[in-house]
């Protein structure tokens, strides 16, 4: 348990930053003051993903996805969750703004619309990119046996070519 910042009692558990807005602001349990994490604890959680976030997307193959968008906010705000849940013993609480900027069914509402976006997004991104790599495959030239000069003009006799084509279907 950490320390309100505002009446010093012991209020905040690890539930609570789960429970949190998205903007991190939490309310004491005793005093009903804002609290948040503080600055120096916001920046460590911030680079430790920063850090770690390029490796996870490209050793999971999906830096070049359609999906990239939805994957990588879920990364963030999960990893943004974990990590404070990990180091609640360690960070520290500051005041928080008495207003709440978003409350948690606000919150929920934004995740929802930024995710939906995303998922449309990707969807739309996926199809150009599908579709560009299905026109590639589709004007690809076909494999060529390496015992026979390739005819890229297609000049040989056609009964030549069946011959061929029987030879390598037996």
């Amino acid at each position: 348990m950490t320390a309100c910042p505002h009446c010093k009692r012991r209020s905040f558990e690890r539930r609570d930053l789960l429970y949190a807005a998205i903007d991190g602001a939490m309310r004491c349990r005793d005093c009903g003051k804002m609290a948040q994490l503080d600055l120096f604890s916001r920046w460590v959680i911030s680079i430790m993903i920063a850090v770690c976030l390029p490796g996870v997307l490209l050793y999971g193959q999906v830096f070049y996805s359609g999906h990239f968008f939805v994957i990588s906010m879920i990364l963030v705000l999960g990893g943004w969750r974990l990590l404070s849940c990990i180091g609640l013993p360690f960070f520290a609480l500051e005041a928080a703004p008495d207003r709440v900027s978003l409350r948690p069914k606000q919150s929920a509402f934004v995740l929802a619309v930024l995710l939906t976006a995303g998922s449309v997004m990707d969807g739309f991104m996926s199809a150009r990119f599908e579709t560009s790599h299905a026109i590639e495959q589709a004007d690809a030239p076909e494999a060529v046996p390496r015992d026979e000069p390739p005819d890229p003009l297609r000049i040989r006799p056609r009964d030549e070519r069946e011959q061929k084509a029987a030879k390598f279907a037996l």
